[in-house]
């Protein structure tokens, strides 16, 4: 037997083909260690699935244990497995389970309803959106021509109004899941718009030059294109002869904040134009604030410089675009700022006054409830003051502009009475363009301070 043994072997080895050799002890091994491998993980399915058997026969032998993990069951299909691995299941687990069904099927109704909900207003956004801006493609195509400096301002704060609602729409609904809608802006057209606007505000420039020069020394009234103020109104002013709408701040605030709303920089032609407009309104401003004051019915023929509001915009959008105007510009908008606010604080005052005084008379008559109502309703407090603040002393800061000490001081003494009414994010802003501005300058308004209240004294 030993020999036939051998000779088979000897047989099988004559057997193996030239360049291949007989098993060894290396291979052995290997093979014996990828049948070690697959016993363990043999092992660790089968331990796995005692552990699960083991805690579901642990659920069902708790009824309270097993009602609770119903609830916790995210389709009904969950459910039904959990039922049908539990040992004993009573009326209770019963009801529970067709509870928990009615429920998540409300759930699921609640959320086809909601993403209904979502992908119609998406639907009627982007109707919206386009209807928009086929009107405005109809504007610049066929009336053009009769556009005015006020209305292509007017089209720039609509698409950016646009623009800003459906970002914050599309981020809500994509933090919920649904479909994203963006304002779909033509750049062609925005470009349009812009150049037609730098034409505007080129001709607006030129006449306001040529009016000025043309103007006796003492009139300050400014007027551009014909047709009156606007309304079909002419005006008595002297300087109807050469006529036109007044040039509203308003309309150069507006036309810049857009465009840092939209994120889209202007031409050159227009930024040069636009400040410069900007530069002789400011300094017409000056003027104003500078001469006699003048009866009320004077005044109210003269056309409104830039607010705190206005000059807030403004600034704010050019440090956002990263485009500084120049620094006699930014330095004429902040006086224009200060004058703006040292007025309202003027008449914050007189109502205050005369508050006081309605609420003395109401105590000394029988109609105090009507009084106190009507001197209530004055005290309502303007909700844009702590936006246009903190924008101010960001935009201040951006640019690199440090304000004069008085100019410091006169910004602080507004700026106190509304930090009650400042969100985290303006307190935030308002905070950091104040330390941009320096110690120095906060040095300097508080010895403005103290010699404006020692001259009071």
């Amino acid at each position: 037997m030993a020999a036939a043994a051998a000779a088979a072997a000897a047989e099988r080895a004559d057997a193996i083909p030239l360049g291949q050799c007989a098993p060894t002890a290396a291979v052995d091994a290997e093979v014996a260690g990828t049948a070690a491998v697959n016993s363990h993980h043999r092992g660790q399915h089968q331990q796995k699935q005692r552990q699960q058997q083991q805690q579901n026969a642990h659920s069902s032998s708790k009824p309270r244990l097993l009602t609770y993990n119903i609830k916790r069951c995210r389709s009904w299909q969950e459910v039904a497995k959990l039922l049908s691995a539990a040992a004993a299941v009573n009326h209770i687990h019963l009801a529970a389970a067709v509870t928990h069904c009615a429920q998540l099927h409300q759930q699921q109704q609640q959320q086809q309803q909601q993403q209904q909900q979502q992908e119609h207003e998406s639907a009627a956004a982007g109707a919206q959106q386009d209807f928009v801006l086929s009107c405005v493609q109809l504007l610049l195509q066929q009336h053009s021509s009769a556009l005015e400096l006020r209305h292509t301002a007017n089209i720039l704060w609509a698409l950016a109004v646009l623009s800003t609602s459906s970002n914050h729409s599309s981020s809500s609904s994509s933090s919920r899941g649904g479909s994203t809608e963006h304002l779909r802006l033509p750049v062609e057209l925005l470009q349009q718009l812009l150049q037609l606007q730098a034409q505007q505000l080129l001709v607006a420039l030129d006449q306001h030059l040529a009016a000025a020069t043309a103007a006796d020394p003492g009139d300050d009234t400014i007027y551009i294109g014909s047709g009156g103020d606007g309304d079909g109104n002419t005006s008595s002013s002297s300087s109807s002869s050469w006529g036109g709408a007044w040039v509203r701040p308003q309309d150069l605030s507006t036309s810049l904040w857009a465009l840092a709303t939209l994120g889209h920089p202007p031409p050159e032609l227009w930024w040069r134009s636009y400040w410069g407009l900007a530069w002789q309104l400011l300094q017409q401003q000056q003027q104003q604030q500078q001469g006699p004051v003048l009866p009320r019915q004077q005044q109210q023929q003269q056309p409104q410089g830039f607010s705190l509001q206005e000059v807030s915009n403004m600034l704010w959008a050019a440090a956002t675009l990263q485009l500084p105007p120049p620094v006699e510009v930014i330095s004429a908008a902040a006086a224009a700022a200060a004058a703006s606010a040292t007025s309202m604080q003027h008449q914050e005052q007189q109502a205050e006054v005369k508050s006081c005084l309605k609420e003395s008379i109401s105590r000394s008559s029988s109609s105090s409830g009507s009084s106190s109502s009507s001197s209530n309703s004055s005290r309502s407090h303007p909700v844009h003051l702590p936006q246009a603040l903190s924008n101010l002393a960001w935009a201040l800061g951006k640019l690199g502009y440090v304000p004069s000490g008085s100019w410091v001081a006169v910004f602080l003494t507004a700026s106190q009475k509304q930090l009650q009414h400042c969100s985290s994010a303006q307190l935030s802003m308002m905070l950091w363009g104040v330390a941009a501005w320096g110690p120095a300058a906060l040095s300097a308004a508080a010895a403005a301070a103290a010699a404006a209240a020692a001259a009071a004294a």
